[in-house]
């Protein structure tokens, strides 16, 4: 895919069965593949917007939800070709994720907003959460949101109840915050941010959990006069379990973290680390 000024997202979908990739860029293109293998790879669909495009993602397996550098979050429908606006933000969008066909939608309007999908335009707006300050990264996982604002707030928000967060809590890290993902057991969550810099916090309070919070060094490039720090922009989860044959999966409490290769210990979590670019991978056994 070429892009003169770069890809901003890409975004498997979550159905395996359709095999479908969307990747959305910079110079305002959305393009979806069907991905067979490495091998074979088709173009599926390839629309076009006026305004950079900053994120995309599935809702279901037919519709692609993006995010807009103006505010706007559109949907396109793969099957009918049908593209419509399905609301906004007032500032720049920066984050859009989409379990089943709810669409969550983050921006510099210090607003998370919930789209359906699957409802006419007047009635997909079902809700949304005032934080505290600009929306850097969320996540979304079962019932719980995970929210990191500009002020370097973590806001915790069950969706069976949005009048209040579950929890406000400080970044562990100290700079600008990049991304955040919540792992899959659901315990804890994975932070990182502009100084080359991943933490591990535990939602539980308990401090029999909270002493296995950690936080490493990645990314960065070091030599006798200097050091080359660079952010981590993205988190993924590692569905294929690789390197598997290299460490013992019940000596992980919060899962696997490929980032760096090196073990790092913290309490009786040990985490394996491989690098891959700016990409951390997590894998959770739990």
């Amino acid at each position: 895919m070429d892009s003169a000024l770069g890809i901003s997202k890409v975004q498997f979908c979550p159905d395996p069965a359709a095999r479908l990739l969307v990747a959305s860029t910079w110079d305002g293109f959305v393009k979806a593949f069907r991905v067979a293998s490495l091998e074979e790879v088709s173009n599926v669909c390839n629309y076009f917007h006026e305004n950079p495009v900053l994120c995309c993602t599935f809702a279901g397996s037919s519709k692609i939800v993006t995010g807009m550098l103006d505010g706007l979050v559109k949907l396109y429908d793969i099957e009918s070709g049908y593209e419509g606006v399905i609301g906004g933000h007032l500032d720049c969008m920066c984050r859009v994720l989409s379990p089943d066909n709810l669409a969550v939608t983050g921006g510099w309007d210090s607003v998370v907003k919930m789209w359906d999908c699957r409802l006419e335009m007047v009635h997909r707006d079902v809700g949304q959460l005032q934080c505290s300050d600009r929306v850097y990264a969320l996540d979304v996982s079962g019932n719980r949101a995970v929210i990191a604002t500009k002020d370097r707030q973590v806001m915790i928000y069950d969706f069976r109840n949005t009048s209040l967060p579950l929890q406000i809590r400080p970044s562990p890290l100290k700079y600008q915050t990049r991304a955040i993902k919540i792992m899959p057991s659901g315990q804890a969550f994975a932070v990182s941010s502009i100084e080359g810099r991943v933490a591990i916090s535990y939602f539980d309070e308990d401090p029999a959990f909270q002493q296995n919070n950690c936080e490493f060094e990645c990314h960065r490039i070091k030599t006798e006069k200097e050091e080359l720090i660079y952010p981590v922009n993205a988190l993924a989860i590692h569905l294929l379990g690789l390197l598997l044959r290299e460490v013992r999966m019940e000596e992980y409490q919060c899962g696997i973290l490929l980032v760096r290769k090196h073990y790092v210990s913290s309490g009786n979590s040990q985490l394996l680390l491989q690098a891959y670019h700016s990409v951390l991978m997590v894998k959770s056994w739990q």
